[in-house]
């Protein structure tokens, strides 16, 4: 399948090394692009215990690369040992956390992790249950995951923070936190970061404008550590977790950092060129991009931009409808999708009532309530396993008085 790449793709592939940038338009093919290069990289792989490091940030998009490589270029999956592909957090989790975080955490063995997406966290006192809220910066200052779970003034109560020292120095740890003390881990302890880079002598990063603050500094230890062969896809444009402190603005720096080494995808293989001609006003790229899809680059079909607020939804969903059916087109999943930014946009539009962030649905003396609710939810939802497993953690809790029940403590 690399006779369908692009001469643009056929140099990230086949030509790029060292420390690069992709800068990527939407429908550009970067994805396939990284599996691609993957799998180029994999079947010339002559390392047997030092492999290729691909990293995203969410479960869908390894998982994509995963099916990109395996579909397209024959490699099994799992993607076989020495090479990690997976989210960042847990590659960090899995290499530099887990194993060395009691080094500056001050705990006495492995620590644990705790709050989502690892399982409930439930505290004894009320500074207890602020913990997996709260985690460090960059410069080690606490602050607030959700702003609208905590109390006013919430800085000024010493009591949270000396609440999160102690726990943190009981083992405990939120992914959050597990990024900050990553990187504390390799700004601390060179012989680890030298170690990692020669595990995975290769990183690729996909939608990397998504990283924080802290993952890029993990990036750049390994980096000033001997990690030579970098590169970095993305758009800076579709960054999703800006409200979990991703800055796309890194990821500008580095492409200008690495300007004479990097390249731009502007390519557009998803739509036609009025589409092109229209988004390129919401882009950051100096040109518009080009459609090359046969299919689909000459359609005729001329995007519109319609504002809105609360009261105008119902016309601008009967609007839809109309447009609809005077290009013949049937509305059912097959054909048409409607793609949202917000949940709130879609509550509204289908009158679906969502409870608050700052709402706390569980009864306060309640230790198992939310473990209960959690697997009755999974298992109707067809995942058995880990909704017994939520059980499991509420039994515990009740037969214990416990508050926090982990994985290890089931297993021992």
């Amino acid at each position: 399948m690399f006779d369908t790449l692009s001469d643009t793709q056929r140099k990230i592939v086949f030509e790029k090394e060292g420390k690069f940038v992709v800068r990527a338009c939407p429908g550009s093919g970067k994805t396939y692009s990284v599996a691609a290069r993957l799998a180029h990289k994999m079947e010339n792989w002559k390392l047997g215990y030092q492999g290729i490091g691909t990293i995203s940030f969410t479960n869908v998009a390894w998982q994509e690369i995963e099916k990109q490589i395996t579909l397209h270029f024959g490699i099994q999956k799992p993607i076989p040992y020495p090479h990690f592909l997976g989210t960042i957090d847990s590659f960090i989790n899995k290499f530099i956390f887990l194993p060395f975080g009691h080094s500056v955490m001050g705990c006495k063995s492995r620590p644990v992790l705790v709050g989502e997406p690892h399982g409930p966290w439930t505290g004894k006192f009320f500074s207890d249950k602020l913990f997996d809220n709260v985690s460090y910066d960059v410069n080690g200052n606490l602050y607030a995951l959700n702003k609208l779970k905590m109390p006013r003034n919430w800085t000024n109560h010493q009591h949270i923070g000396k609440a999160k020292s102690r726990l943190i120095k009981a083992g405990y740890a939120n992914q959050d936190d597990a990024n900050y003390f990553g990187m504390k881990i390799l700004e601390t302890h060179p012989n680890i970061s030298k170690a990692l880079v020669h595990r995975f002598p290769m990183l690729m990063v996909d939608e990397a404008q998504d990283t924080s603050e802290i993952q890029m500094r993990i990036i750049d230890i390994l980096i000033e550590n001997g990690l030579n062969e970098v590169v970095l896809v993305g758009d800076p444009d579709q960054a999703i977790f800006e409200w979990h402190d991703a800055r796309p603005q890194l990821f500008i720096d580095k492409f200008n950092e690495w300007y004479k080494n990097s390249i731009v995808l502007n390519e557009n293989r998803r739509s036609s060129q009025n589409i092109c001609n229209c988004t390129c006003r919401l882009s950051s790229l100096d040109e518009t991009s080009v459609a090359i899809n046969d299919d689909v680059k000459e359609c005729e079909f001329i995007p519109t931009v319609v504002t809105y607020n609360t009261n105008t939804i119902k016309n601008l969903i009967d609007d839809f409808s109309n447009l609809c059916s005077q290009n013949e087109i049937q509305v059912n999943p097959d054909k048409v999708a409607v793609v949202y930014r917000s949940k709130k946009l879609f509550n509204t539009v289908t009158g679906i009532r969502e409870i608050s962030p700052s709402e706390v649905p569980w009864e306060d003396k309640s230790l198992y309530c939310r473990d209960i609710a959690k697997g009755k939810y999974l298992y109707d939802n067809g995942d058995f396993r880990t909704g017994f497993k939520s059980m499991e953690k509420a039994i515990f809790k009740i037969a214990n008085n416990a508050r926090y029940c982990s994985r290890r403590i089931l297993i021992g």
